[in-house]
């Protein structure tokens, strides 16, 4: 009986030995040292396998986007001024040189009529014989320019408020010829004059106080003094 032989054939199985070098981790050569870094390699996304013994060499991309802060972003232009923006800008110089101009005429007017002022009225007091006639309620021709100015004023002034009041002598006038010279008064500036956005008052007239003077030792009472008219501006 014949005997077969069949040879053995014994398979070497080869080992795979990862050595770590200081930024790559490769395939060993065995010889117990780290490797040279690879220039640009980064250790926690790529790796290689030596191109030795026919190995083919794999490599992971190392690129990453770009994050979105360090984009360049275009240089971006402030807003043109619009026409409203440079209207003010011109007109804003006009505006300061009117309420220059406001203020002066203002003051002009109150040293010329008399116009006292505090920081919440303006007072004015006229002689009524300088605005009516001494025998009627009429308001005299004369008058008219003082009047005049006064309406300005009240124009031009932010104290809106009118308060007329009526000071009369008990022995040479009556309250019923004040009252009826403040009604003419009103009328004149709301009609003829035509101040329509203020708003006036006719205070009740009251009898004037009659002044003393010393005459030796008794004093006399001076029967020749005049009627008031008190305009307030508030």
């Amino acid at each position: 009986m014949a005997l077969s032989i069949i040879p053995l054939i014994a398979c070497a199985e080869e080992r795979v030995i990862i050595e770590a070098g200081p930024g790559v981790v490769q395939i060993s050569d065995e010889d117990g040292q780290p490797e040279p870094v690879t220039p640009g390699a980064n250790p926690a996304t790529s790796f290689s396998i030596p191109a030795e013994q026919g190995a083919t060499q794999i490599q992971r991309p190392t690129d990453r986007p770009t994050p979105k802060s360090a984009l360049t972003m275009p240089p971006v232009s402030p807003p043109a001024p619009s026409s409203a923006d440079s209207e003010r800008g011109e007109k804003a110089p006009q505006l300061r040189d009117l309420e220059v101009a406001k203020m002066k005429e203002l003051g002009k007017l109150r040293k010329e009529i008399g116009v006292s002022e505090s920081a919440t009225e303006s007072k004015i007091v006229y002689e009524a014989d300088q605005i009516f006639d001494k025998e009627s309620d009429s308001i005299t021709p004369s008058a008219k320019p003082s009047l005049e100015k006064l309406t300005n004023y009240m124009r031009m002034s932010e104290r809106n408020k009118v308060t007329l009041s009526y000071l009369y002598a008990p022995d040479s006038g009556s309250k019923t010829r004040a009252q009826n010279r403040l009604i003419m008064l009103i009328a004149y500036f709301t009609e003829e004059a035509g101040i329509e956005d203020h708003d006036f008052t006719m205070a009740d007239p009251e009898p004037l106080e009659q002044p003393l003077v010393e005459d030796g030792v008794v004093e006399t009472a001076v029967s020749e003094y005049k009627p008031l008219v008190v305009i307030t501006m508030q």
